[in-house]
């Protein structure tokens, strides 16, 4: 499961920085990591 649970995050990380996301200078978690916690809990 957390082979998964890391080739999700990553998958997503890609995704996002090839479509040019730019996150808040004050967020504190990564839109990865939502999006990862997202598709794991669906």
């Amino acid at each position: 499961m957390d082979d998964q649970m890391i080739t999700i995050y990553v998958l997503c990380d890609e995704t996002l920085r090839a479509l040019g996301d730019r996150e808040d200078s004050q967020c504190q978690v990564s839109d990865a990591k939502i999006m990862t916690m997202a598709l794991i809990l669906a």
